[in-house]
């Protein structure tokens, strides 16, 4: 009983397998069942599924011919209409674009090609009478001129040109029966570049130039200079000596006047009185008046006191007389001063009036 059931129960459990297995997307399956009790066990291997198309090994076509398909190719490989070379046209006659159009009865009689005469060509005709002026050609875009355009040809000779045309006389009058030879002179033929130039009429003209025109080559100014016809040599020594003298009376007057002046101190002190002012104007106006003349002042002291601080006031003295000069019109470039102090004493310094003589300033004049 027991060998019976254990077959059976081994069936049923792989048939069950097996339905299972189809059922599923595996593409390889196997199951091994052991039988119990023992015995050796039973392997059911399962049938693989078919497979698909696209998976299936490459094999080939039956009905595929190489000559075939060589000849296809060569069929197909042919030049296109477009792409071939241009041919002549074999209904193509030179004459029938000129042949002129049939009309009335002659359109009826056909006329032979060799018995019709070919008309001319258009470009042969003879070109039409110029009726206008000379025309100007304008280039616009990517035109391009003439190579050789004809304003830029060399000029050439008129062939109708005489030379004798511009001097040949006028033509004479109907009862006058000369001919040209004998009416007209040499004189008359000459031309009129010979003719004499026509009498000036104004004065000399003065050319400026503006901007970038360039100035002429030898200006009027940059021509060297010439003597003045009416220069006299000996004029400017006579205004020279008259002159020379005149400065000389002014310089004898100036130093008139400052020797009239008389200019003298208090001790210790370089201030000016009333009556050295007075005179100082009168020797300031003079000397302004003649140019040619410089005037030192020269400043003095006693002898009261060291020589050091005696050249000091001596010189402040002097400086003292020449800003009031300045200052009464002189020209400070005419006036020098210089400080001496109590050398070349005119007076004696024992006495008061002596001391007092000695505080003064001497005015030399000289010419400039």
């Amino acid at each position: 009983m027991t060998d019976f059931r254990a077959p059976l129960l081994g069936g049923v459990c792989s048939l069950g397998l097996i339905f299972q297995l189809a059922s599923s997307d595996i593409v390889h399956a196997a199951n091994m069942v052991e039988m119990p009790g023992g015995r050796s066990a039973i392997v059911i291997h399962v049938a693989d599924t078919e497979t698909p198309a696209w998976a299936a090994e490459a094999t080939m076509n039956p009905d595929y011919d190489s000559l075939q398909v060589a000849d296809d190719s060569a069929s197909t490989s042919e030049t296109p209409a477009w792409a071939a070379p241009a041919t002549m046209n074999p209904d193509y006659k030179p004459d029938d674009t000129a042949a002129p159009a049939d009309t009335g009865s002659d359109a009826a009689a056909p006329a032979q090609p060799s018995e019709s005469a070919a008309p001319a060509q258009p470009a042969e005709e003879a070109a039409p009478p110029a009726t206008g002026g000379n025309a100007t050609t304008e280039y616009f875009g990517g035109s391009a001129a003439p190579a050789n355009p004809a304003w830029a040809a060399p000029a050439e000779m008129n062939p109708e040109y005489s030379k004798d045309e511009s001097a040949a006389p006028a033509p004479a009058e109907a009862g006058d029966q000369t001919t040209p030879s004998e009416s007209a002179s040499p004189a008359a033929e000459a031309p009129a570049a010979e003719e004499a130039a026509p009498t000036a009429t104004g004065g000399n003209a003065t050319t400026e130039y503006f901007g970038g025109s360039a100035a002429p080559a030898n200006p009027a100014w940059a021509a060297p200079a010439e003597m003045n016809p009416d220069y006299n040599a000996a004029a400017p020594a006579a205004a020279s000596g008259e002159a020379a003298a005149s400065a000389g009376a002014c310089q004898e007057t100036v130093a008139t006047t400052a020797k009239s002046v008389s200019v003298h101190f208090n001790e210790d002190s370089a201030a000016l009185s009333q009556d050295s002012q007075a005179a100082l104007k009168s020797l300031a106006e003079a000397i302004s008046s003649c140019s040619g003349v410089t005037v030192e002042v020269q400043g003095y002291t006693d002898n009261v006191g060291t020589a050091s601080s005696n050249r000091v006031l001596s010189l402040l003295r002097a400086k003292k007389v020449a800003d009031f000069l300045a200052t009464s019109g002189v020209e400070a470039s005419k006036l020098k001063t210089t400080g001496n102090g109590p050398s070349n004493p005119i007076g004696d310094n024992s006495t008061a009036e002596g001391r007092h003589k000695n505080r003064r300033v001497e005015l030399i004049v000289s010419g400039s």
